[in-house]
């Protein structure tokens, strides 16, 4: 049966699933996305090759700190074994030794949580709220976190939180810690075990830190009081909203003795937060600067800038690059003041928010985050991780394509992250909350992850060559990953077609299937009776309500006659397999002429034409390569071909 091919691109409507938001399944959002994927492919950028180092800070958490605003956790709600203090006038507990709590630890009203000399185990997050107290005393405390970026510690309303001679474990987890409304946190002689914390700060704020060791970051914002003293390492960023404005110079933040930001500075206007540090061995600075904002630093060592989209905003980005030095910086944005004058940057994070629109390519940034109900568009760029990862969060769609990215992509709460022929290293794909995460065409390292209530769509199709007439066997992925509390949609069929050169229409091959496949056969496709050619593939993944995800590959079916040998032929060596930092190929019986690598995405990563009738061997160095499967063809000086897989270690 042959499809016209709008028709495979048509918005579902009428059973598109209603999520928990109140928002559908974006079918057009995806199929637009995907469609334009497919046409950039070739533009795609890799991570192999690249020499950006990551950066040493931690990953950022910046942008959901700002987003939430002092709003109750998400966590809260998919947390069992909470334990209340204060539901009683004068309500106390008193802890000491060992001791556990199955979930988050709320002291609310004018409730009163003391440890003393005690080993806390909390499987949550402790928040104090109302006129609540936590105090804590030569004590450790260690949060068994399941996946990055949970909370840790929060104070809101006029809660009251005191640390003093104590340890921070978050199980080697990002975190964050929000202080808001008028609460305080004060800690003296903390020890945090890993440098993956970050802290928001909220409206009339105090947080107040003396001698610890790995700050983390922290995010200064509206009327908050931050002091700082003795302490090792530390990210301060300074927000400067839409009408603000900020002429400043930053101090060299190594063993930095002094430093103090506030209404009444100099080079101040608008800006409303009290920044004071004393006795600091490194100081990172960092800047959040908003559409609308004016903003000019000269003669600093900027650690990350994070640059903010707010309200209904829309913007083109291109040409941020980390590790830059600027002596006097181009027009970055058009939507706000910014300058940098004998400047370096050393990482960049983009964060699109509220309603805005933010298109995003040919650029080299440590984070890129979508929240409110903001539409971000990533092509042909490369998130070196230097600053957190790729995500998606609140009720946004984020939709990232021919991106190579060192670092997770994400999608969280009710946010949407779709992924269509990225390269990712070091790294695979999570979705928590109820969000949902659709993956094509992007291998990753380890298969991607469904937490909570969330969804995670997953399509591959990597054809190799054939010829004309055979059958072939069409193999990849088409799933759909439930998280354990999941009331979005299940996977229900998926079928295969295909496009012949010169047609409009596609031809659907085989029968639609209601069985997922992980890394299988989807479908043997007989061509008894087609020409030789490109064809183009589509895989067609459809849940229960009817939504679809479309993967776009192509296939060349070579002319009858054309020998595609198997390597165990012996005719042709490709060793080792897996392979390291070399791979070896030798021609035996025949003379090699051409030798082509292509990834998993169906991009060359290697193209080479040796010396007509070389039969010795020739060494390709896969250093740079990423981790993965290769496929590899191999031309003999009479037209032979020899084809295989090989796998990078």
């Amino acid at each position: 049966m042959k499809l016209p091919l709008l028709l495979l691109f048509l918005p579902v409507f009428i059973q598109a699933q209603t999520l928990f938001n109140g928002q559908p399944f974006p079918q057009q959002q995806v199929n637009q996305a995907i469609q334009k994927a497919w046409e950039q492919k070739e533009k795609s950028v890799s991570c192999a090759g690249s020499q950006t180092q990551t950066g040493a800070a931690s990953p950022s958490g910046i942008y959901q700190l700002l987003q939430q605003k002092g709003n109750t956790p998400p966590s809260t709600l998919k947390s069992q074994g909470i334990l209340y203090i204060g539901n009683t006038p004068n309500d106390t507990l008193v802890v000491t030794g060992a001791w556990q709590n199955d979930g988050p630890v709320f002291v609310i009203n004018d409730g009163v949580l003391i440890f003393n000399n005690a080993q806390a185990n909390i499987a949550g997050f402790l928040l104090v709220g109302g006129t609540g107290k936590i105090i804590a005393t030569n004590s450790s405390f260690f949060f068994p976190q399941q996946y990055f970026y949970e909370w840790g510690l929060e104070a809101v309303e006029h809660g009251q939180m005191y640390m003093r001679n104590c340890t921070l474990d978050f199980n080697n987890m990002a975190h964050t810690i929000n202080v808001a409304d008028s609460a305080t946190l004060i800690q003296q002689n903390v020890f945090f075990t890993d440098n993956t914390t970050t802290t928001g700060l909220n409206n009339k704020a105090t947080y107040i830190v003396d001698s610890a060791n790995l700050v983390g970051e922290i995010v200064a914002t509206d009327s908050i009081h931050l002091i700082l003293q003795n302490v090792d390492t530390v990210i301060v960023w300074h927000q400067v909203r839409g009408g603000q404005g900020l002429t400043w110079t930053f101090p060299n933040g190594i063993n930095l003795q002094h430093y103090a930001i506030g209404p009444d500075s100099p080079g101040v206007s608008g800006i409303q937060y009290a920044v004071e540090a004393d006795n600091i061995k490194h100081f990172n600075w960092a800047l959040m600067p908003e559409n609308g904002s004016n903003v000019n630093i000269s003669n600093s060592t900027i650690r990350s800038i994070g640059v903010l989209f707010s309200g209904t905003d829309t913007a083109d980005v291109q040409g941020l690059v980390d590790n830059s030095t600027y002596t006097t910086s181009p027009t970055f944005f058009t939507d706000r003041t910014f300058t940098l004058t004998n400047c370096s940057v050393e990482t960049w994070g983009i964060y699109p928010g509220d309603t805005s629109t933010v298109n995003i390519t040919s650029c080299i940034v440590g984070e890129i985050g979508s929240g409110g109900m903001a539409q971000t568009n990533c092509t042909n760029l490369f998130a070196d991780g230097s600053g957190g990862y790729v995500w998606a969060n609140s009720k946004a769609f984020l939709s990232s394509s021919g991106c190579g990215l060192k670092c997770p992509i994400r999608a969280e709460q009710s946010g949407f992250a779709f992924s269509a022929f990225n390269s990712i290293t070091a790294a695979t794909g999570y979705a928590i909350d109820s969000a949902i995460l659709i993956m094509v065409q992007t291998p990753t390292i380890s298969p991607p992850v469904a937490y909570d209530g969330s969804d995670v769509w997953v399509g591959m199709l990597a054809p190799q060559a054939a010829n004309a007439g055979d059958t072939v066997v069409l193999s990849g992925s088409a799933y759909i990953l439930r998280g354990p509390t999941s009331h979005l949609m299940s996977f229900s069929s998926y079928y295969m077609a295909y496009q012949a050169p010169g047609s409009n229409s596609f031809t659907i091959i085989g029968d639609t299937s209601a069985t997922p496949v992980t890394q299988g056969t989807l479908v043997n496709w007989p061509t008894a009776g087609l020409a030789p050619g490109q064809y183009n593939l589509i895989l067609i993944i459809k849940d229960n309500y009817g939504d679809s995800v479309t993967v776009n590959s192509a296939i060349t079916l070579q002319p009858i006659g054309t020998a595609i040998t198997n390597i165990q032929n012996g005719d042709v060596n490709v060793y080792p397999n897996p392979a390291g930092n070399r791979l070896t190929i030798t021609g035996n019986r025949i003379a090699v002429n051409k030798i082509t690598l292509v990834n998993m995405l169906g991009q060359t990563v290697f193209n080479y034409n040796t010396v007509a009738g070389d039969k010795e061997p020739f060494n390709i160095d896969i250093t740079t390569l990423p981790t993965g499967i290769y496929l590899y063809r191999i031309t003999s000086e009479n037209g032979q071909v020899v084809e295989g897989k090989v796998l990078k270690m």
